[in-house]
């Protein structure tokens, strides 16, 4: 499909553009943040946020690099924190890095009870979980590696493994957790430099555990095996090779009087932790309607008259629905749930409003973010799309595909509760007034969403049994969750098409222009 090829030659050029802003500001702009869904208002958390980072600073400054510390142990309201300098910062950057680090986290996720940031020279996390001294083996998308390629790539890819793997042996038998050295390639006739390290609250056991998954996944670091050099970066380890000595770390504080300025034209209210408020078709219908097999067994028991009135019977005799044998696996909500969830549907609350009326970001009892949409008493939504959202999204399942939590239809509310996404859509990141959010767009993250939308699409084409396809396919309907993770929504102009159907003419226009 032309359309399609277009969509993605756009996407990829704009998903380009800001390379050169990231790399000229990476001295204060993370390769790597992750902001949770699990906020706090708490005015207490931040005081005690603050004093962490000061107790992680200082320690830090007196031990080479590394600290570890807790605040409110063993209470309710314990906050767990880990910072480090990576052993191949130059001197004095470690010092820097300590500083800018931590005030990023607060100008970056001021709210958000756990989070994780990695930048060239240092490394930190915090927690309301007790992850110290725990083997964390989620990779963070941050795997950089020179572009340019060498002659006798199979012998250097042998040399490669070969150093870092003897450097990982080398670095469980030492009380640092770290180990850096060289070996000669005979094919390219040239020393190779390498590192490997792990956070120092680990065992020697899980470092080395650590250290071999980082090597499993450095085959995959884009054309790592071809590359001069590449580092990889897991929670709770490092590895880095090149064709040049590494400016090892020799710790030295900088005075405060010499630390540079933290750039304050990055500053955000909140980074990555925006729900989406997703442009098009108000879903709550299709929840309803899809949700009409689930009964929850309350007193609200939800009757199928119930569902039926959000446009009433007729309406919803005329779409068709009752003839597909639809049926979702949602839950349904309580009004009150509702109400305690969004602050009785407080403006603060408030994450903006659409076509079919405002969204609410809510949390459940249990933690659990939700977006609800409220249907706005002048909404009016056709009856086809009504009936393509139904048949389409309650039969969907897959990552890249915006998944519906639930509904409540009660008194005259209409209501849609769908997942909680802690990122805004894609355009946001492309094309938004916020810098920050445009440099938070490393290769690996624009890499990655890409591979989410065609997974996401090969889905809907090919593998869902259905052959569908979404005709509204735009960065505006790509939402962005924690993990950056891309998920399509708005299925309202979406088309099924017979398994040998190539073509199809139509005179109506569908989509944007």
């Amino acid at each position: 499909m032309p359309s399609i090829e277009l969509f993605f030659i756009v996407l990829f050029t704009k998903l380009g553009i800001t390379l050169s802003s990231i790399h000229g500001n990476n001295y204060y702009t993370p390769e790597f943040s992750n902001c949770t869904c699990n906020h706090t208002n708490n005015i207490n958390f931040q005081f005690d946020l603050n004093q962490l980072f000061s107790s992680l600073k200082s320690s830090a400054e007196s031990s080479n690099g590394f600290a570890k510390s807790s605040v409110n142990a063993g209470t309710r309201n314990q906050i767990n924190g880990l910072i480090m300098c990576y052993n191949d910062a130059a001197q004095g950057n470690c010092s820097a890095c300590l500083n800018f680090s931590t005030e990023s986290a607060i100008k970056l996720c001021p709210d958000s009870r756990s989070a994780t940031f990695t930048y060239d020279w240092c490394f930190l996390r915090y927690s309301d979980d007790n992850f110290i001294s725990t083997l964390t083996l989620e990779q963070m998308p941050n795997c950089i590696n020179n572009e340019f390629d060498v002659s006798n790539s199979s012998s250097m890819h042998g040399t490669v493994f070969e150093l870092l793997n003897s450097l990982r042996l080398e670095a469980i038998n030492s009380t640092l957790l770290f180990a850096y050295g060289n070996m000669t390639d005979p094919g390219i006739n040239h020393s190779v430099y390498g590192l490997v390290e792990c956070t120092k609250d680990l065992s020697q056991y899980d470092c080395g555990s650590c250290i071999k998954s980082a090597l499993e996944n450095l085959s995959g670091c884009s054309r790592s095996t071809r590359a001069r050099g590449a580092r990889i970066s897991f929670m709770s380890c490092y590895i880095r090779y090149e064709l040049y000595p590494l400016p090892l770390l020799t710790f030295k504080p900088l005075a405060p009087g010499l630390l540079p300025p933290f750039n304050e034209g990055s500053k955000t209210k909140h980074v990555g932790v925006a729900a989406i408020c997703a442009p098009g078709s108000f879903l709550f219908i299709v929840a309803a309607v899809a949700c009409l097999g689930r009964v929850r067994k309350t007193k609200n028991i939800m009757t199928r008259d119930n569902v039926a009135s959000i446009t009433g019977s007729k309406e919803v005799e005329e779409t068709g629905l009752e003839s597909t044998g639809v049926h979702g696996d949602c839950q349904v909500f309580l009004l009150s749930e509702i109400k305690s969830a969004t602050d009785n549907f407080s403006e603060k609350n408030k994450l903006g409003e659409g076509g079919f009326g405002p969204v609410y970001k809510g949390v459940l009892p249990n933690g659990e973010g939700i977006a609800v949409k409220r249907l706005a008493g002048w909404s009016k939504q056709g009856l086809v799309e009504l009936k393509n959202e139904v048949v389409l999204l309650a039969k969907l399942n897959h990552k890249n595909l915006v998944k519906l939590l639930g509904y409540c239809v009660e008194e005259k509310e209409k209501l849609l509760c769908y997942e909680y996404l802690c990122n805004e859509s894609l355009d946001k990141h492309l094309s938004g007034t916020d810098e920050t959010k445009r440099e938070q767009l490393s290769w690996q993250i624009r890499y990655k969403i890409l591979q989410g939308i065609s997974s996401g699409l090969q889905h809907l084409h090919s593998e869902s049994g259905l052959r569908i396809v979404h005709r509204d396919l735009k960065p505006s309907n790509i939402l962005l969750d924690e993990n950056m993770t891309p998920k399509i929504s708005d299925f309202g102009l979406a088309r099924l098409y017979n398994d040998d159907q190539t073509h199809k003419e139509t005179s109506i226009i569908a989509g944007t222009w």
